[in-house]
C-alpha cells in the first residue's frame, strides 16, 4: 500500500477509537504494509499487539517490522542528531543502520552499525563531536576531541596518549607531550592504591634535565621493587652499571671492557648539594675500584673521604700499588698522603713505603717525637706471646718499669731521681747461726740465708748456682778460732757439666785465734755455673759465724750477685 492511513478519533460502543482490517489490505493473511509513514493518533490494534497509548507506544507480542525508511519515537525531526536545536529529543532508527538519541537541552548520541572500520559510538554536543568509539585496523579506539586517546590492538596491545597508537611491540604504552617538564618533575602516570586504609601513591615523572623519576606519595609505607629470583639491573647507556642480585649482593659493573692503565672500574659516592660544607657540593665519600696496569690484571680499591674542617682529604687503598699492600693516607691540605702501609709479607711501615722489619717506625725531621705513649690505667707498652708477657710502663711516681715473665714481674725500675734497682738481680749473703763452729772443710757449710734475691742459694749444697748468663761479684770472709796454723780459703766455680777449678786464694799463718781472711773475685758465669766458698786443706778447723750477731755482725760469711 503506497498511501497513508490516518486515523482520527474512530469510536466505538466501547468508547474506543478502533479501525478493523479483516483482510488483507496491500498484502495477504491480514497483513498491513506501509511503505510511507503510518502516523497514529488514537489506537493501532491487531492481533499480536496489545498495549497501545494514546501517544502511540506499541507492544508487540510477535514483533514489528519496519522494511525500510525511518522509525522516529518522540520526534518528527529526521535529523534530530546533528541539528542542534536544544529543544529537540527524541530517537530515530535510521534505515536499520544508525540510532540517534537526543536529550532536550542536552547531548546527542549516535550508534552507527558499521561493516568495516569506522566510528562506531559517536558523543555530540551542540552538534559538535565530542568523542568516538571507532574501529582502526581491527584495533578497537576512543577518540576524544577528535583525537585518538586510547587503542587495543587486536593482538592485545594498550597505547594510551596518542603519540604512536600503532605500535605492537610493546604490551602497554603511555606517551603524552609534557611540554617543557619543571626542576621538580612534571607527573606522566599515577597509580594509587584508593582504599582508605592502606592509600599510598606512585607518581612517573619527567623533569628538564631528562631525568626519570619514580617519586612515593604521601602515603607512609615505603617502595618495594620485587624483581623476583633473578635481581634487579640498571643500564645507562643500554650498558649494565648496577645490580642487586638475588642473594642481596650489590654490585657495580665495570665501565670498561677494555681497560687502560688507571681506568676506574667502578665508583660509589656519597654526595652532598650542601654548598656551606668544605669543599662545597660534590662527591663527599667515595669507593672505587681501579686497575693498576693496563691489562686490568691487578686491582686496588680506595676509600677516599673529601676535605674535612681542616680542608684535607684521607684514604685508605686496598691491594695498590701492585704488590698486594694496604696503605693509609691523610693529609691537612690538599689529596692525601700516604702516612702507613701494610705490605702483603706482614710488615708494617708508618712513615715509610719500604719497612724493613715488622714493625718499622720513621720520621723525617731528627728533632720529632718517633714515638709516644700515654697510660691511664694498665699497661703502657705491652708485649705478648704464648708463654710469656713483657711490659714497660710509667708509673705516677715517674719511674718506668720493665716486667717480664708469665706473669709480668718486674725486672728493672729507673726511678725518678735516675736510680737504677733490679727487684730480681741474683744476689745472696750466706752464712750460720750461732758463734763457734767446728767442721772438717771443704766447702764451708752456710746453711742460712739472709739474702737470696732469685732463691740462687741453696742451703743444703751451700752452693750459688747463676740463674742468667753474665759478670758476677763475689766476696768472701773467715774468722778462725782454731789456734796457731796455717789457713787457707778459696772461691771455686764449677762450669755446668764440668769440674771445680779455684778462682782464687788467700792463706795466712796464725799464733792463737781470732784471725781472719778474705777474698773476692768478679767472673763471668753462664747459666747453671755454680760458686762456693772453700777450702782445699780437708781439715777439721773452728770458725766463728753468727751471721745475726747484732754487736759485732757477721764474721764468717759469703756474698754475690750480678754486676751485669
Amino acid at each position: 500500500m503506497t498511501s497513508k492511513i490516518v486515523v482520527n478519533n474512530i469510536e466505538s460502543d466501547a468508547g474506543v477509537s478502533t479501525v478493523f482490517f479483516n483482510s488483507d489490505i496491500g498484502g495477504t493473511g491480514g497483513t498491513l504494509n506501509v511503505d510511507g509513514n503510518l502516523n497514529v493518533d488514537g489506537v493501532l490494534s491487531y492481533e499480536d499487539v496489545t498495549n497501545i497509548d494514546s501517544v502511540g507506544l506499541i507492544t508487540a507480542r510477535s514483533g514489528l517490522q519496519v522494511t525500510s525508511g525511518n522509525v522516529l519515537v518522540g520526534t518528527t525531526d529526521a535529523t534530530i542528531y546533528n541539528n542542534g536545536d536544544s529543544d529537540s529529543e527524541g530517537i530515530v532508527l535510521r534505515d536499520g543502520e544508525v540510532i540517534d538519541i537526543a536529550r532536550k537541552g542536552d547531548l546527542q548520541l549516535t550508534l552507527n552499525r558499521q561493516t568495516n572500520d569506522g566510528f562506531h559510538v559517536g558523543f555530540f554536543r551542540s552538534g559538535s563531536p565530542k568523542s568516538y568509539i571507532a574501529t582502526r585496523n581491527d584495533a578497537f579506539c576512543i577518540d576524544v576531541n577528535n583525537s585518538e586517546r586510547v587503542r587495543i590492538t587486536s593482538s592485545g596491545e594498550v597505547n594510551v596518549g596518542g603519540s604512536d597508537m600503532t605500535q605492537t611491540v610493546y604490551a602497554f604504552q603511555v606517551s603524552k607531550d609534557l611540554g617543557t617538564p619543571s626542576a621538580s618533575g612534571t607527573s606522566l602516570a599515577r597509580f594509587k592504591n584508593a582504599n582508605s586504609t592502606y592509600s599510598q601513591d606512585l607518581y612517573l615523572k619527567f623533569n628538564n634535565s631528562k631525568d626519570i623519576i619514580w617519586e612515593g606519595g604521601s602515603g607512609n609505607g615505603g617502595m618495594t621493587c620485587n624483581m623476583g629470583t633473578r635481581g634487579y639491573v640498571w643500564q645507562i647507556g643500554g650498558s649494565e652499571k648496577l645490580r642487586i642480585t638475588s642473594d642481596g649482593t650489590l654490585r657495580q659493573s665495570g665501565s670498561n671492557s677494555a681497560l687502560g692503565q688507571g681506568d676506574s672500574v667502578a665508583k660509589l659516592t656519597q654526595y652532598t648539594i650542601d654548598g656551606t660544607t668544605p669543599g662545597g657540593v660534590g662527591d663527599v665519600t667515595t669507593l672505587e675500584t681501579i686497575s693498576a696496569t693496563s691489562n686490568g690484571s691487578d686491582y686496588k680499591f680506595i676509600i677516599t673521604k673529601r676535605e674535612g674542617s681542616g680542608g684535607g682529604s684521607c684514604f685508605i687503598n686496598l691491594g695498590g700499588n701492585s704488590d698486594g699492600s694496604i696503605s693509609f693516607g691523610t693529609n691537612t691540605s690538599g689529596s692525601g698522603t700516604e702516612r702507613l702501609r701494610i705490605t702483603s709479607g706482614g710488615d708494617m711501615g708508618l712513615g715509610t713505603a719500604s719497612p724493613t722489619a715488622r714493625l718499622d717506625v720513621r720520621r723525617d725531621d731528627a728533632d720529632g717525637k718517633i714515638a709516644e705513649f700515654h697510660q691511664s690505667t694498665g699497661y703502657g707498652i705491652q708485649i705478648r706471646s704464648s708463654q710469656s708477657v713483657a711490659t714497660i710502663r710509667a708509673e705516677y711516681n715517674q719511674a718506668l718499669v720493665f716486667e717480664t715473665g708469665t706473669t709480668a714481674t718486674e725486672r728493672l725500675r729507673i726511678h725518678s731521681n735516675g736510680s737504677v734497682t733490679k727487684p730480681s738481680n741474683p744476689a745472696f749473703l750466706v752464712g750460720r747461726t750461732g758463734g763457734n763452729h767446728t767442721f772438717t772443710l771443704g766447702t764451708f757449710p752456710f746453711n742460712v740465708a739472709r739474702i737470696n734475691v732469685g732463691s740462687c742459694w741453696d742451703t743444703s749444697t751451700y752452693k750459688f748456682t747463676a740463674p742468667t748468663a753474665g759478670i758476677y761479684y763475689f766476696f768472701g770472709q773467715v774468722y778462725y778460732n782454731s789456734g796457731d796454723g796455717d789457713f787457707r780459703v778459696a772461691i771455686r766455680k764449677t762450669p755446668n757439666g764440668g769440674s771445680g777449678i779455684q778462682l782464687c786464694t788467700a792463706a795466712c799463718d796464725t799464733n792463737g785465734s781470732d784471725e781472719s781472711l778474705t777474698v773476692s773475685i768478679m767472673e763471668s758465669l753462664s747459666v747453671g755455673d755454680t760458686i762456693e766458698l772453700y777450702s782445699d786443706q780437708n781439715a777439721s778447723r773452728t770458725c766463728y759465724y753468727n751471721i745475726n750477731q747484732n754487736t759485732y755482725g757477721a764474721h764468717t760469711y759469703f756474698m754475690g750477685y750480678l754486676v751485669s
